[in-house]
């Protein structure tokens, strides 16, 4: 008996278990978990700090850029919302870092 979540705008989760019962109940507990903003990764809690960290740690060490650029992300990653699930970040708190970075260049700026 396989079990799936189908809910929308989130990833399709999908298990294979011995009885319909357990797949009912592992289904009811993956779907309670994306409703409490929690956005399953292997079996983690995926947070936008983690991802940025990943990032950098991978990602950067190939890029000819890559120092600078870990600057600017370690600062990005003092901010209060890097911490919360990626299913729980808005675009208005994305909205505010922008406007209030783009604030402090224009004032380093002048």
């Amino acid at each position: 008996m396989a079990g799936s979540n189908k809910k929308k705008n989130f990833p399709l989760l999908t298990q294979t278990f011995q009885s319909k019962q357990l797949a009912r109940r592992w289904v009811r507990k993956q779907e309670a978990k994306l409703d409490d903003g929690y956005y399953v990764v292997n079996n983690k809690h995926c947070c936008l700090k983690e991802l940025t960290y990943r990032y950098i740690e991978e990602i950067l060490p190939k890029k000819r850029v890559g120092i600078n650029e870990a600057i600017i992300l370690k600062a990005f990653m003092r901010q209060p919302f890097v911490n919360k699930p990626i299913v729980q970040i808005t675009a208005e708190e994305l909205a505010q870092y922008r406007d209030k970075d783009l604030k402090e260049l224009s004032l380093q700026l002048y």
